[in-house]
């Protein structure tokens, strides 16, 4: 890690003369060796660069930047001349996006540290997000709020990063270090944002925290031993707060609430959807063994108007009844997207003969097999009423055998 970098000392700059060593194919791509390291490629746990390779008769985009035995490799969708010439403008929305993350989990890492007691595992930083395995046992979003508060903190203080080349055995304890880096160099580059943290790495970073802009989890996944966290940063983070503040402030009338009120909102929709489970659960019992039926010609039909249902739930249904002689079954649920099922036994037609027209006049779709036809109809103004519809044209068809 001894050799310096523009992007190290530059990282802003996105536009370098190169030439062309080789190309190669590689799976479906090609692997264009440069003549200089002027691309971050992958490794540490970042992904490379990506951009756009101007020449003079093509543009040929780059996908990502790799590293073979030294050599910078650009990997692209089309062949590239050796020997070219081209200009190599680095996708910097791209390269921001990483900066911003590599240098929010730098902070992130830190934050936790002083937290509680953890260790630094997987890790992986991209254009769009960043992924981090924090290892400890049951470390909880209470401390991991904590830490992204704590971010934020940093953002708004706008600290400025430094990065310097310090020989292995000069290391300060306060350095943190991935394991083995210290025996596979004898110098390394240490990234600092002010006082806070300061960090054996070879990534790209932002010039100073404010840069960052926001730092948002989105995710933690808990395992026994550690916990796996993603995180946005900048307008990523900022769009998906608005999105999602936008989506409570949208409801808060409808469903009367203060906003201070959503946590005990949600946990009031997580008892009623266990309920809800334990209702149709209960429901389904009843209609399995004794659904209420009527003699239509010589044909014993169930029809059911059942809100709150799922698609799922109606499969499930008709899978559990039991079906003796002649027999059709229509259950219908309403909703955004209402659905309908309907099954026969010991009938001459096929189910869809005697339930696709009646769907279909009234603005659905749907297919089956023999016995069994399925069904939609999108934002029905008045789903009960189509089902009556539907339920009627099916008693007078049934009917007429």
């Amino acid at each position: 890690m001894s050799q310096t970098y523009v992007y190290w000392e530059d990282p802003l700059r996105d536009t370098f003369d190169i030439r062309v060593i080789s190309c190669t194919p590689e799976g479906e791509n090609f692997h264009v060796e440069i003549d200089s390291p002027v691309a971050r490629p992958e490794g540490g746990g970042q992904a490379g660069d990506r951009g756009l390779l101007v020449l003079s008769d093509a543009e040929v985009r780059v996908v990502d930047t790799v590293e073979r035995e030294g050599r910078v490799i650009l990997v692209t969708k089309t062949e590239v001349a050796p020997g070219a010439s081209a200009k190599l403008l680095i996708d910097m929305e791209w390269r921001r996006g990483m900066m911003r993350n590599h240098s929010a989990e730098h902070l992130f890492v830190a934050s936790m540290k002083r937290v509680r007691d953890v260790e630094l595992g997987y890790i992986w930083i991209s254009g769009e997000r960043g992924t981090v395995d924090l290892h400890g046992k049951d470390i909880t979003l209470d401390e991991i709020a904590r830490g992204e508060r704590e971010v934020q903190r940093l953002i708004l203080q706008d600290l400025p990063m430094h990065s310097r080349m310090v020989p292995v055995d000069q290391l300060s304890e306060e350095v943190r270090a991935r394991e083995g880096v210290t025996r596979r160099h004898g110098e390394v580059r240490v990234v600092s944002f002010g006082d806070f943290d300061s960090s054996a790495c070879s990534g790209t970073h932002v010039l100073s925290t404010g840069y960052i802009g926001c730092f948002k989890v989105v995710d933690c996944k808990h395992f026994p031993d550690r916990v796996r966290v993603e995180f946005l940063t900048h307008e990523r983070a900022l769009g998906l707060l608005s999105d999602v503040f936008n989506v409570v402030l949208s409801r808060k009338d409808s469903y009367p609430f203060e906003i201070e009120q959503l946590g005990p909102v949600l946990d009031r929709a997580k008892r009623l959807i266990q309920q809800r489970e334990e209702l149709v659960h209960v429901l389904e019992e009843i209609i399995t063994t004794q659904a209420p039926s009527e003699r239509v010609g010589d044909v014993s039909l169930v029809a059911l108007y059942l809100p709150g249902m799922e698609p799922g739930d109606l499969r499930r249904l008709v899978k559990r009844m039991r079906f003796d002689g002649k027999m059709a079954v229509l259950l219908f649920a309403p909703g955004k997207k209402s659905n309908l099922i309907f099954a026969i036994n010991d009938l001459p037609a096929e189910a869809r003969e005697y339930i696709q027209p009646l769907v279909e006049q009234n603005g659905g779709r749907g297919g089956g097999s023999r016995e069994v036809f399925t069904g939609g109809f999108a934002r029905l103004e008045d789903p009960r009423a189509v089902f009556n519809r539907i339920a009627d044209g099916l008693r007078e068809r049934l009917r007429s055998g």
